[in-house]
């Protein structure tokens, strides 16, 4: 007789409450944590964020009680342990989204899981052990509650009243089924929708788990025929960086990658707050390009874009998450026309620094692969002795005063150099508004000192300098962000060049991370021609598309075609506009994102061979929307044409 489920259907209400408020607890604490990001006084978003949770908890509440109904253990116990191990996911993404604002996404899981010693050092401690308390809390009255209840007649005490349970009535051996199938049923219903959202990386903040995770298109596979098509014109294309020769001195290149610089954090780029004064002082000698874009959310893919000239997609055939996490630059290895690679053509020494751990997301490789001659990380022996913070990285200021030395060493030989600096002390995840703000108002001031020390070193009279963000800060979106900037909110970053031959000045037209590596192309003597996709930072762009990748959707990518927004999403062969209207801009975006996807995914082919040009198919064209057909042309497509793979 299955005397645990019987138990469980006579237990008092109070033992019945606490369980639910126990599988109710990540709810809870998501709750509160919309308060502590500034959406308390939001009822409507709190409201979202119930709507979208409960299907999930009506599933578990159902699978509970269809478990506690289970006569035997063997059938019971796989019901309990899918309920345990869901709760357990669910309660970590809220703990997770408490803490750092962030999910629990599966690819970050594998991207971030082996660094949990790192992201141990931002957990505050006080909230993990409240969240401990109260679970400890309600546990204790589910335990006070059930020995109160077998205590009662009918629950193993002794008692002449019959068993009523022993042979329950139809339509309660009927709650069983009626549990498990409207729990399945509000778990599919609720987790097929999506709330839309304005393209902010944390759109999804309000989404369920299973919502969160569940873009499929993604990884959908391109038809063999359309491959045959696209791969075709693919080998009909030149690799080579197309270069110059050049007279006279060729300036040495200094790029510095600021660590989430935001311009909603920066007034003179728009922004209502202040933490980059630095960056704004050293912006008044420079040309500061005030409406500037990430082309995506994190690091690697604005190193994808700004070193790689590539749009930041994962390829359409080849596994995109591994468990080693090593996955971030797949599709982009062995570049040939990266800007390192491009400079080495043009007689230019290149180094990458960085003050964090290479090992991360395999960048050390990745930068070696697409022409780096030197890589350097946290692990520098310069650094031996130095405090560490997030991947084990030192501070901005070792960074800088490491980078000093290697110009005044550099500067001493005979080729001209491409130097790319990349801090890392201003990279989250943050104890909250206010600890974000200390850390990039420490960056920037680190920042302010270096820019200092080089002008007095003469550097800037004859080398030029870019500064540049990789991604906006990975924070929710502020009202006053989206009232200053609107849709482009989440990837507005600012950028500054400077140096010689630049003029100073504001430059307000719309530019992007693929506008940089044209940019310094042209400053080191290559031709640097500008394309739709790709064009000189001083150069009048074309009518073109500004795309980025969508953070709250993965299969999303969101553009600015001209002066209007489109969305579009990964769908293989179907990749299509799914909201604005379809133009020439954005069939041509679509274009590159097939080039760029189908080509990534060629990872047999090595740097240096020629491809073997297949045999033409019957009818080369691309699918860019439902019912339209684009004709593929031999048009360049500038850096989002770059093609390669990894190296050996």
């Amino acid at each position: 007789m299955n005397t645990r489920g019987k138990r469980w259907r006579h237990r008092p209400w109070p033992t019945r409450l606490a369980v639910y408020l126990v599988i109710c607890l990540p709810l809870l604490i998501r709750l509160h944590a919309l308060g502590r990001y500034g959406s308390a006084g939001d009822p409507a978003t709190q409201l979202r964020l119930v709507i979208w949770e409960l299907p999930i908890l009506a599933s578990l509440v159902a699978l509970h009680e269809y478990a506690s109904r289970l006569r035997s253990l063997p059938a019971r116990l796989p019901v309990r342990v899918l309920v345990s191990v869901a709760w357990t996911v669910l309660l970590l993404d809220a703990i997770v989204f408490h803490l750092f604002d962030l999910r629990v996404a599966i690819p970050d899981v594998i991207r971030y899981g082996s660094h949990v010693q790192e992201a141990m050092m931002f957990i505050d401690l006080r909230v993990a052990g409240l969240v401990l308390v109260l679970v400890a809390v309600l546990m204790g009255m589910k335990l006070i509650t059930a020995r109160t209840g077998s205590r009662q007649p009918g629950h193993g005490g002794r008692t002449d009243q019959p068993d009523r349970s022993a042979h329950p009535p139809p339509s309660r051996s009927m709650l069983r089924e009626l549990f498990l199938v409207g729990g399945l049923i509000a778990l599919i219903v609720g987790s097929g929708f999506t709330p839309k959202d304005d393209g902010d990386l944390y759109g999804w903040r309000v989404q369920n788990w299973f919502s969160l995770n569940i873009q499929n298109s993604l990884h959908r596979s391109y038809p063999s025929a359309f491959l045959d098509s696209v791969r075709f014109e693919l080998a009909l294309e030149d690799e080579s960086c197309e270069v110059t020769e050049t007279s006279g001195d060729r300036p040495d290149v200094l790029i510095v990658l600021l660590e989430s610089f935001s311009s909603g954090l920066s007034p003179m780029y728009g922004g209502s707050r202040s933490a980059h004064p630095e960056l704004e002082r050293i912006s008044l000698e420079g040309l500061r390009f005030t409406r500037f874009f990430a082309n995506g959310f994190t690091t690697e893919h604005g190193l994808t874009a700004i070193l790689g000239g590539r749009l930041p997609v994962f390829p359409a055939e080849v596994a995109v998450f591994s468990l080693t996490g090593n996955t971030a630059f797949a599709g982009h290895y062995g570049l040939t026309t990266s800007l390192p690679a491009c400079a080495d053509s043009l007689g230019y020494h290149t180094e990458f620094l960085t003050s964090g751990d290479l090992s991360f997301t395999n960048k050390g490789n990745w930068l070696r692969s697409i022409g780096f001659a030197r890589v350097e990380g946290h692990d520098a022996p310069e650094y031996d002795g130095l405090p560490r913070g997030a991947f084990q990285s030192v501070t901005d200021s070792a960074l800088y005063a490491r980078v000093l030395d290697r110009i005044h060493e550099l500067k001493a030989g005979p080729p001209p150099f491409l130097l790319v600096v990349e801090g890392v002390e201003s990279h989250g995840p943050y104890r909250g508004m206010d600890g974000m703000l200390q850390s990039l108002r420490s960056a920037d001031a680190s920042l302010g000192q270096f820019y200092d020390q080089l002008v007095e070193s003469g550097f800037l009279e004859t080398g030029v300098v870019m500064m540049i963000s990789d991604h906006r800060v990975q924070q929710a979106l502020r009202k006053d962000e989206r009232a200053s900037f609107g849709p482009e909110a989440a990837v507005r970053v600012p950028a500054v060049l400077l140096g010689h031959g630049v003029t100073a000045g504001v430059d307000s037209v719309p530019r992007h991370q693929l506008d940089v590596l044209p940019t310094i192309m042209r400053r080191m003597g290559g031709r640097g021609e500008s394309t739709r996709l790709a064009t000189a930072m001083t150069d009048p762009p074309p009518s073109r598309c500004i795309p980025w990748l969508h953070g709250g959707r993965r299969d999303e990518i969101v553009a600015l075609c001209n002066d209007q927004y489109v969305r579009i999403r990964l769908d293989a062969d179907r990749t299509r506009v799914v909201e604005g209207s379809p133009t020439d801009e954005s069939a041509h975006l679509i274009a590159a994102i097939h080039r760029v996807r189908i080509d990534g995914s060629n990872t047999d082919r090595q740097p240096g061979t020629e491809r073997a040009a297949p045999a033409p198919p019957a009818k080369e064209t691309l699918g860019a929307d439902p019912g339209t057909q684009v004709s593929w042309k031999r048009t360049p497509v500038g850096p989002a044409g770059n093609f390669g793979a990894p190296r050996p």
